[in-house]
């Protein structure tokens, strides 16, 4: 069997993103379409040897805990997906489906949820889910670095009896239940290095190898009886583990910091995160007080280009800070923009004269390279115009340091949203990542008013929202980065991952055993 190296066409991309987000390179050096040329090369010449797949192993980091609360991201948390269960997942679009928690009920006057658990679920030790074993993984994870920032509207977590507990919250949050997809463990062996979960597997207690769970209470088919696990001491170790077949899969972000995975090869699936990447104004800079300039700066950055070139595909580009894949996001409110759009509104703005240039600073993480290519592009863009756009690509804590001291003009920015699209800390009068300084009492009653609507009211609160971003234009929303599960070549065919689990719809998973097939791209 063959297979493409995927490897070496990303390293190829990767190195072409950082040139040509240069506002110095060669353009005569270059085709018109070298992305397509190296996707050419990569794709038709360079085939290596594949094995069959006859068992199905993951990495993991032996020695250290597997506890969802506190395990390192990576390879922990991806093993501890199939380990472990939440109140509620999040489907593909960011929808809420229930799956240990039975039903939910609300109230408005208390700001309180109580939540009903299934009474079938069992733990992989036999013992019984109680009300008890969530209220005690909740408030551990208010304390921790992974979910504190999603549940700090949490003051109260109590179980009112062996299947209810119920969560109080400081606010009026109609949407809480899409931030509650946080894996339970029993109490009591949170610390041990492998808690008991309710998951579809569990760990063999003399072997390294997942086993399916004989308690658990789902009645579907899994298609691996055993998992095989190989101790990893890290990422890139677990990277070379996938690239020499040792292993087969990883759940990775393709454009992070580090670039661990640059090495491994096979078919890549991505999935939508709720992670938005933006350009920022500093609101306090007289440029950025018309909101025709900062309109006019949002015609000329090309999101399906940054996309492309520089974020090598893993993006879904927006025009809102919504995920395009969810059913809230406005598309009838999207508008198209051509270059002659952008000149015009740079002309009538004075700004395409050449009788006064602007020199600003863009700020960006220096560490992941792929921000810095973006940054850099955009800079390129603007540099058309009457800017003299100069990046000032810093490490993460100078970063953060500059923005909060307000040491720039414009910034590229990253935030993980939560589920329920709040952008209250990224858009509210004095919010925590409010780093521009926008102020607007609209938004701010806009944005209170989406916290309190309910299910059938969301979708029309998100959309006054972003009708008064599109007007208003605060910051520029650019894309939502995808993360990637890497398998084999033909491996498995059709997997659906969220944006939190790999192994979304496990049972539906069609393994390839004995054969791999070449997969045309």
């Amino acid at each position: 069997m063959k297979r493409r190296i995927f490897s070496l066409l990303l390293a190829a991309l990767m190195m072409l993103a950082i040139l040509s987000g240069c506002a110095n390179w060669d353009e005569e050096t270059y085709s018109n379409d070298p992305l397509g040329e190296l996707s050419k090369y990569y794709q038709t010449d360079i085939e290596e040897e594949i094995p069959a797949l006859t068992s199905f192993s993951l990495p993991y980091r032996s020695g250290e805990s597997l506890d969802p609360i506190t395990c390192s991201d990576g390879i922990q948390l991806t093993l501890s997906t199939l380990l472990y269960e939440p109140l509620y997942r999040l489907t593909p679009q960011f929808t809420v489906e229930n799956v240990l928690a039975q039903s939910e009920s609300y109230d408005a006057v208390t700001f309180t949820y109580t939540i009903r658990l299934r009474s079938d679920v069992r733990f992989s030790d036999g013992a019984s889910l109680t009300a008890r074993d969530v209220a005690d993984t909740l408030l551990r994870a208010q304390q921790s670095s992974r979910y504190a920032a999603r549940l700090s509207d949490v003051t109260a977590v109590t179980a009112t009896d062996s299947t209810s507990l119920q969560i109080q919250l400081a606010q009026d949050r109609r949407g809480f239940t899409a931030l509650l997809d946080i894996p339970i463990v029993k109490s009591g062996t949170e610390t041990n290095l492998v808690p008991t979960g309710t998951g579809p597997y569990t760990k063999g207690s003399d072997t390294e190898a997942l086993y399916p769970n004989d308690h658990w209470w789902r009645s579907v088919s899994l298609p691996f009886q055993e998992i095989g696990l190989l101790p990893c001491k890290s990422e890139e170790a677990a990277a070379y583990a996938f690239s020499s077949h040792d292993v087969h899969l990883l759940f990775c972000d393709l454009t992070g910091v580090g670039g661990d995975v640059a090495s491994t090869s096979g078919s890549h699936t991505d999935t939508d995160t709720t992670i938005l990447q933006y350009l920022g104004f500093n609101m306090s800079r007289r440029l950025f007080e018309d909101d025709a300039m900062r309109l006019a700066i949002s015609m000329a950055v090309d999101r399906s280009a940054i996309v492309s070139a520089y974020l090598v595909g893993h993006g879904a580009v927006t025009q809102y800070p919504i995920n395009p894949a969810s059913p809230l996001y406005p598309k009838a409110l999207e508008r198209s923009y051509t270059a002659d759009d952008c000149a015009a509104a740079m002309a009538e703005l004075n700004m395409a004269d050449g009788e006064g240039i602007y020199d600003l600073t863009l700020l960006v993480n220096s560490e992941n390279t792929f921000k810095v290519a973006a940054a850099q592009g955009i800079a390129q863009a603007l540099n058309q115009y009457d800017f003299n756009v100069t990046v000032n690509a810093l490490p993460w804590e100078e970063y953060l340091a500059a923005l909060s001291e307000g040491r720039f003009d414009l910034y590229y920015g990253e935030y993980k949203m939560t589920a329920d699209w709040d952008m209250t800390p990224l858009l509210y009068t004095g919010g925590s990542l409010n780093y521009g300084g926008w102020s607007d009492p609209l938004t701010d009653s806009l944005l209170e008013t989406c916290c309190r609507a309910d299910d059938s009211s969301r979708a029309a609160a998100l959309e006054a929202v972003c009708r008064r971003l599109q007007s208003q234009t605060p910051i520029i929303p650019i894309c939502f980065k995808r993360t990637s599960v890497l398998l084999p070549y033909g491996a498995v065919d059709t997997i659906t991952p969220t944006a939190a689990d790999p192994f979304y719809k496990l049972e539906n998973w069609a393994v390839n055993w004995g054969t791999v097939e070449q997969k045309e791209d």
